[in-house]
This record gives structure tokens, C-alpha cells and sequence, in this order.
């Protein structure tokens, strides 16, 4: 027998690969709450509470049966004389519609489409999200993507939801279930919008390489088929996983990209530009990032978002040397803080404050500035604000001795950028104002 032949056989055959399966684990639907829906209870507070946990909960069960077993779920015994009674009941007028065809379904299982009690539940977690009910937006969001087992969307809508109260396990699990969703029903856009909340998910969990995978697998997906806008959102992302890793050459090519699938006049054209001149302004280049923060400032409204964006200013202009331009951010700064809605700026916004008083040489300014930032890091239990304030504070003799000695303030170096056409100038000409149609 011929040797090759002999090899091969004895040699163990390859075992045919087959097709992998594109299945989700179910989604994780319960918390740490002792009773389905019991938290909508206590956050609701109202008389009608009951009414929408009982419908929950009745839509839970429909969901979760087939449909051939649907007839007869419910007893209808004075459901009709309940709908009848809707408007005297104190429900919010918005509510009356999504409640009524939610009775409905109690009244006739069988008669209702998973597409019409998801919408209904989807109205419902719509309300709760204005209202800021945070409990009563994630269960109704999730019934509906139990409703409607066909819907990537839906299923996205959950994951947002609970991503946003924190709840990343049961977020995690929604979004899975979008994907395989997304790509069962060759819904493309919830399928990337699906890897973008995955990513993000592992964002928080510091899990950067992973969360880099997710936002390629977004981008290739909306790149194969033309989602422009989810292309720019995961290029968005993959310039974050760049900057978080310290990949600076990587950053730029993804933010480069980002703003080209945006474009000029797109309303998440700003969080990206915030994002890319904070990360310039981390790695030092602050004539890069103070172009495009002064760029920013007709485009954010909300107090924290205005009060991270001027102490930003200040901290670029103040070490530029810029007086004039730190001191009216300056100003802005102390007006915004005396307002309420500051969020979670403000001991960041306070450092930065103090670190452009340290490159102007206002040492007194300085001090006071981080001590309060110090003062409130530790009070909102932020470690890497109260560790950069406390550098700061420890680096203000030795700065000021060495300022003494010299005659000549050094200049700000690693902050340019060359040609007419640089990413810095791009950013602040699609910020501008676009001129209003003829």
C-alpha cells in the first residue's frame, strides 16, 4: 500500500463542522425584588398602582404562554365594568389608551397580537421614563419584549433600560437577546444598535478589549448594509475603547471616521466632539481641545453638561496662559454651581478650575479651588478626582518655586496641530452654525 495512503488510514478523520447555532440564553427577567413588579408598587404610590401591577403581571403570563393555550388564561369576570371605569379611576390621561388595551387582552387572549400588547406596555415604560419612574419604565419595557418574542427592537429597549438603572447582568442578557433577535429577523439596525449596548455594558465593567470586539461587530454590520447612523455611533464607541486603552494613533483614525458618517448638523455630533477635545486635553494638547470646547458651547444646555464644558475651558485657556478667556469660564463656573441640577460634575469641575489657575500662576486661587474639589470628591466618594486633587495640591510649592525662578513663562508644549485641515479645525467647522434656508 502507498505510505500517504496508509496515513491516511489511520489517521483520524476531521470532524465535519457544522453551522453554529445563533441562540440566546432567556433573558433574565427577575432582580433582587421580592415579587415580580413589587418596586413599580412602592414608586407609584398611587391608587391605580395595583391596576397597571396586575396588568403586568397579566401580560407576563400571556407572554409566556403559547398561544394555542391562551383561551380561557384569565377569568373575565367584571373586566368590562374595569375599562368602563378608566376615566374615574384618576389614571393619567396617557395611560388610558396602553391600560385599555391591556383589559382587552384579559377580556379575549386570544384576540390580541404580540404586536399590539407590546406596543401598549411600550407606552406604558414611555410615560414612566418622562415621569422619571425608573422601577415602572424596566418592568413595562421588558414586558413588552416579552410580548412581542420577534422584536430586536423591543428587546434593545429593555437593555437600554435597566443598562441605565445600572443593572448591567439583566441588561446584558437583553441585549443577547436583540442580537440573535436582530439577526433572525435580518433587522440590522436593532442587531448593531444590540453590540453598541453590549459594548457599552462592558465599558463599565472596564472590560475594554471585549468591548472594542462588540463595537466592530456593530460597525462591520452597519457598514455592510448602510446604517450610517449606527456606524457612527460604534466608531464613536471605538474611539473611547482607543482613548481608555491609550491608543492615541487608533483614537484619532475612529474619531476622524465618526465625525465623517455624523456629518455637520447631527445631534450626537456634540457628545463627540466633547469626548475627543477632553482627550486631547488629557494628553496635554490643549490648543487642540480649546478650539473645539469654545465650539461646543451653543450646543449644550443641560447645567452639568454646561458646567463640565466651561471648567474644561478654563483648565485649557488657564494653561495656554489665556487669562481673559479663564476668567470669564470662570465666572460661567460659579454661576452654574450655584444651581441645583449640577449632577456629578462638580468636584471635577472644581480640579479643573485649579489646574488652570495653576498655569496661570494663581497660586492662592489654586489652593482654594483644589481643596474644595478634595472636600467634595470625598464627600461624593470619587477616588480619581480625589487622587488627581490631592497631586495638585501637593505640586503647587514646587510649581510655584520654579515659576519664581524663571523669567520667562515655558511654553505649553505637544499642543499643536499641523497643516490647514486638522481633525481639531474640522470638529469646530461642523460645529458652527448652519445658516438658516433661504
Amino acid at each position: 500500500m502507498d505510505t500517504r495512503k496508509q496515513q491516511d488510514a489511520v489517521a483520524p478523520r476531521r470532524p465535519t463542522l457544522r453551522r453554529r447555532s445563533h441562540q440566546a440564553p432567556p433573558p433574565l427577567t427577575l432582580g433582587a425584588e421580592p415579587l415580580e413588579g413589587w418596586q413599580l408598587l412602592e414608586e407609584l404610590a398611587q391608587p391605580w398602582a395595583g391596576l397597571l401591577w396586575n396588568c403586568l403581571r397579566s401580560v407576563t403570563l400571556w407572554a409566556g404562554t403559547a398561544r394555542e393555550k391562551r383561551a380561557g388564561l384569565f377569568s373575565t369576570e367584571g373586566v368590562a365594568a374595569l375599562r368602563a371605569e378608566l376615566p374615574a379611576l384618576g389614571l393619567p390621561a396617557v395611560l388610558a389608551e396602553p391600560v385599555a388595551g391591556m383589559l382587552h387582552c384579559l377580556q379575549d387572549p386570544t384576540a390580541c397580537t404580540d404586536e399590539a400588547v407590546a406596543q401598549a406596555c411600550a407606552e406604558v415604560a414611555g410615560w414612566a421614563e418622562r415621569e422619571a419612574l425608573p422601577a415602572t419604565a424596566a418592568a413595562f419595557a421588558q414586558a413588552a419584549a416579552l410580548a412581542d418574542p420577534a422584536s430586536a427592537a423591543r428587546a434593545n429597549a429593555a437593555g437600554r433600560v435597566f443598562r441605565e438603572q445600572h443593572e448591567l447582568v439583566r441588561a446584558e442578557s437583553w441585549f443577547r437577546v436583540a442580537v440573535v433577535r436582530g439577526r433572525h429577523s435580518a433587522d440590522w439596525e436593532s442587531y448593531g444598535r444590540a453590540y453598541i449596548g453590549l459594548a457599552n455594558v462592558y465599558m463599565r465593567r472596564g472590560r475594554l478589549p471585549v468591548a472594542r470586539r462588540a463595537h466592530l461587530r456593530a460597525y462591520r454590520a452597519a457598514h455592510r448594509h448602510g446604517l450610517r447612523r449606527v456606524e457612527a455611533m460604534a466608531l464613536h464607541g471605538l474611539f473611547v475603547t482607543a482613548a481608555e486603552s491609550s491608543n492615541p494613533r487608533s483614537a484619532e483614525r475612529y474619531a476622524a471616521g465618526a465625525l465623517r458618517a455624523y456629518g455637520p448638523g447631527h445631534p450626537s455630533l456634540p457628545a463627540l466632539a466633547h469626548d475627543v477635545a477632553y482627550h486631547w486635553m488629557q494628553r496635554g494638547e490643549f490648543a487642540r481641545a480649546l478650539p473645539v470646547f469654545l465650539a461646543l458651547r451653543p450646543h449644550l444646555s443641560g447645567t452639568a453638561q454646561r458646567l463640565s464644558l466651561e471648567s474644561s475651558i478654563a483648565r485649557a485657556a488657564g494653561v495656554l496662559g489665556q487669562a481673559d478667556e479663564y476668567r470669564a469660564a470662570l465666572q460661567r463656573c460659579r454661576e452654574l454651581l450655584r444651581l441645583p441640577d449640577t449632577g456629578d460634575q462638580v468636584a471635577g469641575a472644581l480640579l479643573d478650575l485649579a489646574l488652570g489657575a495653576i498655569g496661570l500662576g494663581q497660586w492662592r486661587r489654586a489652593e482654594l479651588l483644589a481643596q474644595r474639589a478634595l472636600r467634595q470628591a470625598r464627600r461624593s466618594g470619587e477616588a480619581q478626582v480625589q487622587l488627581a486633587a490631592e497631586a495638585a495640591l501637593a505640586s503647587i510649592p514646587a510649581q510655584r518655586a520654579e515659576a519664581a525662578n524663571r523669567t520667562v513663562r515655558a511654553p505649553v508644549t505637544g499642543s499643536g496641530e499641523p497643516g490647514p485641515e486638522g481633525l481639531a479645525l474640522r470638529f469646530v467647522r461642523a460645529l458652527a452654525p448652519r445658516p438658516a434656508p433661504a
